[in-house]
């Protein structure tokens, strides 16, 4: 086990991935929370964006040095290097990062969003019981994300299930979804 915070890189390799439908359901799920609670119009809550049929594409998780997961992207990559770029750059200065508690979807259920400008960028990865709680989890990722180690490969799924780093990138290029 790393004594740091990591950042790991999950590719899909379809739209109908069950782990990539799971992320984009818990990421509009904390969109709308944060929609309604900033106020929006009831016309922008019903047009949240969803993803088109990218295909392979991926995501970059926060974990913390146990593995636990503490926040991931609130954006579906299209590339590898789009999605490493990013997060690099939100490493640099995390303190730029506006935390939002949001409502979660059953009673008594609590997350946060994290906020650069107009976009959201990162978001919890799981509820709390209390916004008290979620506010917590957002600050130690907050804290997390500049000192995280940031992986060079992208995780990919096999067959099985499993996780692995195994990547089929072409010579001299770099490591592809």
């Amino acid at each position: 086990m790393s004594p740091h915070p990591s950042i790991l890189f999950s590719a899909f390799q379809s739209p109908a991935d069950p782990q990539r439908i799971a992320w984009l359901t818990f990421r509009d799920q904390s969109a709308l929370s944060s929609l309604v609670a900033r106020g929006a119009s009831s016309d922008s809550v019903r047009h949240v964006a969803t993803l088109p049929g990218t295909s392979p594409s991926g995501i970059w998780r926060l974990l913390a040095p146990n593995n636990r997961e503490l926040g991931r992207s609130s954006f579906l990559y299209s590339t590898f290097s789009a999605a490493r770029s990013h997060v690099l750059q939100l490493r640099e200065s995390p303190e730029s990062l506006t935390v939002i508690t949001v409502k979660g979807p059953i009673a008594k259920s609590f997350g946060w969003i994290a906020t650069l400008g107009n976009s959201t960028v990162m978001t919890c990865s799981r509820w709390s019981t209390s916004a008290a709680a979620a506010l917590a989890g957002a600050e130690a990722a907050r804290a997390s994300l500049s000192i995280a180690t940031v992986a060079e490969l992208p995780l990919r799924t096999t067959s099985s299930g499993r996780r692995t780093s195994h990547t089929s990138a072409r010579p001299g290029s770099g490591p592809e979804w």
